[in-house]
C-alpha cells in the first residue's frame, strides 16, 4: 500500500521513471499470482492459468507490471464466485502481447467502465477517479507508463467484465529470433466447452457459416448465424442486454458490408452508448500480416486464417467468457 501511494503521488508529479529491461511475461503472471493465491484459497476460487507457448521476452519494468497485475487480480478473485474457476491467461501476437484476466473489472460500474478505462487521467472527472478506485487507477497508470493499455471486453449477462493488460509489439519485436514464430493458427489444447455462451457468427458462404455453426453448438453454445453484416448488426444493437451476443465471430470478405465495416459500426454504437465491448474474432483468408493489422485495428481482439482450426477458435472464445 505504500509503494501505491508513492507511486501514485510520483505519477501525479510527472516524476515515476520506468526501468524497463527484457522480461519474461510468464514469470511476472507467477510472481503476481502469489500475492493473489492466498485470497483465491480462501474464497474456494481455483486459478486457471493459461500460458501461451509463444512467449518472449518483452521490455518492461517488471515490479510495476507486476504490480499493476496484483491490482487485477485480487479485484477479479472477490468477484469471483466461492468455488468458481478464474482462468488468467496470456497471448501473443505481432501486434500485442497480452495478459487477460478474467472479472477484472468488477470494481467499476459497467455503465463506466469504458470511458474510465480509455479517457486520459488528466481530464477525467474526480467522482469517475473515485469509483475507479485506488487499486485501478493506479493499476491504469502503471500499464500506460510503459506504452500498454487495460482492454475491457464483455463476459457472460451478469458477470463482471474482462481486463486484458496490452503491449505493444514493439516492446518485444527487437527480440525477434527469442521463441517460436508468433501467429494467431497454432493448435489449441481440446476439451474447452461453451455451455450457454450466446455467439453471433456472420460468414457469407452458406457452407461454411453451417460447419462453424454446428461445431460451437457441438460444445455447447448458442449461435445466432447471418450471412449478411446487416441483420447482424441489427440484433446486436436492438438485442436487449441480456439476450445480446456474448461473443462476435465474423468473415472479412463479404459482399455490401465486410467484416472491417461491421466490427467498426459496432465498437461506434457501443462507445456512444457506453457499452462493454464484446470480444471479436475474425475468421477469415486474409492471412497476412497487414490483413492481420488491420483487423486488430478495426476492433478485433483475435484474427484467426482460414483453414479454421476449430479448437483454436473454442479456446479464444473460451479465455473471455
Amino acid at each position: 500500500m505504500i509503494s501505491d501511494l508513492v507511486d501514485s503521488a510520483r505519477m501525479l508529479h510527472g516524476e515515476l521513471e520506468i526501468e524497463p529491461r527484457p522480461s519474461d511475461l510468464g514469470l511476472v503472471v507467477e510472481r503476481a499470482l502469489a500475492s493473489a493465491r492466498s485470497c483465491a484459497r480462501a474464497r474456494g476460487v481455483a486459478i486457471d492459468l493459461r500460458l501461451d507457448a509463444r512467449s518472449r521476452p518483452v521490455r518492461i519494468d517488471e515490479q510495476r507490471l507486476q504490480r499493476a497485475l496484483t491490482h487485477l487480480l485480487l479485484e477479479a478473485v472477490r468477484a469471483s464466485a466461492p468455488g468458481g474457476t478464474l482462468p488468467i491467461w496470456t497471448y501473443f501476437s505481432p501486434e500485442f502481447a497480452e495478459i487477460g484476466v478474467r472479472n477484472a473489472g468488477a470494481g467499476v460500474p459497467q455503465d463506466l467502465l469504458p470511458r474510465a478505462l480509455s479517457e486520459p487521467m488528466q481530464t477525467q472527472a474526480l467522482e469517475t477517479i473515485e469509483a475507479m478506485g485506488l487499486g485501478m487507477v493506479l493499476a491504469k497508470q502503471l500499464v500506460e507508463l510503459q506504452g500498454g493499455q487495460l482492454a475491457v471486453r464483455s463476459a457472460r449477462r451478469g458477470s463482471p467484465a474482462s481486463l486484458a493488460i496490452r503491449l505493444p509489439g514493439r516492446l518485444y519485436s527487437s527480440f525477434a529470433d527469442a521463441g517460436p514464430k508468433i501467429n494467431d493458427d497454432s493448435p489449441a489444447a481440446p476439451g474447452a466447452r461453451l455451455d450457454g455462451v450466446h455467439i453471433m457468427l456472420v460468414e457469407d458462404d452458406p457452407d461454411a457459416i453451417e460447419f462453424l455453426a454446428l461445431v460451437l453448438r457441438s460444445v455447447g453454445a448458442r449461435v445466432s448465424a447471418f450471412t449478411a453484416s446487416a441483420p447482424a448488426y441489427a440484433l446486436y444493437v436492438s438485442a436487449p442486454s441480456e439476450e445480446r451476443p456474448d461473443v462476435v465471430v465474423s468473415d472479412i470478405a463479404m459482399p455490401v458490408e465486410d467484416g472491417y465495416s461491421l466490427l467498426a459500426r459496432i465498437r461506434a454504437w457501443e462507445a456512444s452508448t457506453g457499452t462493454v465491448p464484446v470480444p471479436a474474432i475474425a475468421v477469415t483468408a486474409f492471412a497476412r500480416e497487414e490483413d492481420r493489422r488491420r483487423a486488430l485495428a478495426s476492433g478485433f481482439d483475435r484474427h484467426i486464417g482460414k483453414p479454421l482450426d476449430a479448437a483454436r477458435l473454442i479456446e479464444n472464445i473460451a479465455q473471455w467468457i
